[in-house]
């Protein structure tokens, strides 16, 4: 059961991933194409001049611009994608992970019941069968908590790793909203719309991390255990602390990644756009 709600869940995870991954590099292909639209010469960005290839829209040059640009695009763009896809699979597995686990703990108790009418129905004998019911959910919760503490560890070396690099893409992404609301909207519609993908998503799988450990503290304190013996209670007296912690993902430690975050980089963004205008 366990194995087949994990790869329910994980369906979601990909298509999450794939759905993201496409937005992302295709807003990129689109932004290196927009010239091919527009009558005459242009680049995906006209204003952007490379060292020694003034007059820029004259041949050879404009040739050799387009195709470094085009290449530069490409590259980041498929970057970005691959790199904000491999965040939504890391988290996503460990969301899949909680909620799985959440499922098993929700339904322990009516799985031992099922397992004591399988293996042991002819045993009438009360005792036997609440001991019977309790060694399979011993053995359950010894799992859960050991694929728990493998989650906690996930994340805590993630953490480590990105910490500092999430504290820098946030902040590139504040600067990066700020000089396109700048630049006008109706000619950087394509490079906002990007950035904003790339900040809702970051902060979007932080949010399902988060309300996947709150689901699953609520499952430890919801899965009957005033039925369990007193070493089953124990277990999950010894789990119940660790998953009220919630998970999270952190931008250099300063601030958690949730819908929070999401929307106050939108209202400093705005605000800071708001106060250069009116000196610009």
């Amino acid at each position: 059961m366990f194995s087949k709600n994990l790869h329910n869940q994980l369906r979601y995870i990909k298509k999450r991933a794939s759905i993201v991954w496409v937005a992302m590099f295709m807003n990129a292909v689109f932004y290196a194409l927009v010239p091919f639209a527009i009558p005459g010469r242009h680049l995906p960005e006209d204003k952007q001049v490379i060292y020694g290839l003034d007059p820029i829209f004259e041949s050879p040059n404009y040739e050799i611009a387009f195709v470094i640009l085009s290449f530069g695009i490409y590259i980041c763009g498929l970057f970005f994608a691959n790199v904000t896809a491999l965040t939504l699979v890391i988290l996503g597995y460990v969301e899949a992970q909680l909620l799985a686990l959440t499922t098993e703990l929700q339904n322990l108790w009516e799985h031992a019941e099922i397992f004591y009418e399988t293996h042991a129905l002819t045993i009438h004998d009360h005792n036997i069968k609440n001991k019977i019911k309790n060694i399979f959910i011993n053995e359950c919760l010894k799992e859960i908590a050991l694929f728990h503490i493998l989650n906690i560890n996930i994340i805590r070396k993630f953490e480590d790793i990105f910490r500092g690099t999430k504290a820098v893409a946030l902040i590139s992404t504040i600067l990066a909203i700020i000089s396109e609301l700048l630049g006008g909207i109706e000619t950087t519609y394509l490079q906002i719309t990007y950035t904003l993908v790339v900040v809702f998503t970051e902060t979007y799988a932080g949010q399902k991390l988060i309300d996947a450990s709150i689901k699953f503290e609520k499952g430890v304190y919801s899965c009957n255990w005033e039925n369990f013996d007193s070493n089953n209670m124990k277990i999950i007296a010894t789990i119940l602390p660790s998953a009220q912690k919630t998970m999270n993902i952190t931008a250099g430690g300063v601030t958690v990644l949730d819908y929070c975050c999401f929307f106050a980089v939108i209202k400093f963004s705005y605000s800071v756009y708001n106060t250069l205008r009116l000196q610009v």
